[in-house]
């Protein structure tokens, strides 16, 4: 720790860690916003992805990309990757570089393929990094059928946990 700086805000978030998802009957499951951080091994550049609700938008959660190019000093402005024009959720992204540096994997939970904003998908983006610049392609579904969410619930006698491991109503 004698060799760490200043501690530096990649970005502020309008969630408070913890972001309420519901389906349209009123079930509800909670995931984080914990940023997933990669690095690049031959750019030395740091990339982060993490959820977030834009602003002024009916959509609880979308996926935010940026990087830093100077080790982690200043940070680019955060794009959103889910290319969706819907006001369903996105969340929990998972980032990933390739050994040569080359490309960038982004892959989330996603739920812009069922109207009433119950079943998810898994979706994802590739970068490909020019320099110290990286551009996404389009979305693509990685799942071939959609799945409904692990709910947890009051019982009234106590919580119906789908996962005991899982606390209630949480869905990573």
């Amino acid at each position: 720790g004698l060799t760490f700086g200043d501690p530096v805000t990649v970005t502020g978030l309008k969630s408070a860690g913890i972001i309420l998802l519901t389906d349209t009957g009123g079930h509800w499951f909670r995931t984080n916003d914990f940023p997933q951080a990669a690095v690049n091994a031959v750019t030395g550049d740091i990339y982060v992805a993490f959820t977030d609700q834009a602003n002024g938008s009916a959509d609880k959660a979308n996926i935010y990309f940026t990087q830093s190019t100077d080790g982690g000093r200043k940070w680019s402005k955060p794009v959103q990757i889910n290319d969706d024009l819907t006001n369903n959720d996105q969340w929990f992204p998972a980032l990933a570089v390739t050994p040569d540096g080359s490309h960038v994997g982004l892959f989330w939970y996603d739920r812009r393929l069922d109207p009433a904003n119950n079943l998810i998908d898994r979706f994802g983006a590739i970068g490909v990094v020019s320099g110290h610049t990286v551009t996404f392609g389009a979305n693509f579904r990685i799942t071939d059928e959609s799945f409904p969410p692990a709910f947890s619930y009051w019982t009234g006698s106590g919580w119906y946990i789908q996962d005991p491991v899982i606390g209630p109503g949480y869905m990573s």
